[in-house]
C-alpha cells in the first residue's frame, strides 16, 4: 500500500489532492506517479491529479481493473465498513469529497492506513462504492 512518503511530480503525496489517483495505485500495486502519469492528457496541462467519479471510472478501465459497482442504503464510511463490506473484499469508496480504500475494516489513502474507528472520513457519506474483482497491472 502507499504510504505518506511517496511522491508525486516531487511533492510527497499526503498533502496533495490525488486521493483517486493513490486509490487506484493502492489496488493496482503500481507507483503513484505512474498512475498519475497515465491518466494525464496534453489537453489539461495544469491538473493536479483530483478526479470526479466517472475520470475515476476512465482511469480504472484504462489499467484494466475489475470492478462492481456496490448498491447500499445511505450511510456513512464506518456503517458501510460494519454492514456492507465483505473481509477479505477491496473495494474503492467515495466519501463526500474524498476517496478511499477499504480492506478488511481497514482505511488507506494518501494519509496511510487507520483503522475505520480512527479515520478523519468515518462519519462522512458515502456516495458511490465499487468492489474490486480483478486487480490486472497495466501493460507496460
Amino acid at each position: 500500500m502507499i504510504t505518506p512518503s511517496d511522491v508525486i511530480n516531487g511533492k510527497p503525496v499526503r498533502g496533495q489532492g490525488v486521493c483517486g489517483v493513490v486509490a487506484v495505485a493502492n489496488v493496482t500495486g503500481l507507483k503513484p506517479q505512474t498512475v498519475f502519469n497515465r491518466y494525464r492528457c496534453p489537453s489539461r496541462p495544469r491538473w493536479r491529479g483530483g478526479l470526479h467519479s466517472y475520470e475515476l471510472l476512465e482511469l480504472m478501465n484504462r489499467l484494466r481493473v475489475g470492478f462492481v459497482e456496490q448498491t447500499f442504503e445511505r450511510c456513512t464510511l464506518q456503517r458501510f465498513v460494519d454492514w456492507y463490506a465483505a473481509k477479505g473484499a477491496t473495494y474503492i469508496v467515495n466519501t463526500t469529497g474524498h476517496y478511499v480504500v477499504v480492506k478488511g475494516g481497514k482505511v488507506y489513502d494518501q494519509g496511510g492506513e487507520a483503522e475505520v474507528s480512527e479515520h478523519f472520513c468515518r462519519r462522512r457519506n458515502v456516495k458511490r462504492a465499487w468492489k474490486i474483482t480483478a486487480k490486472r497491472r497495466a501493460r507496460k
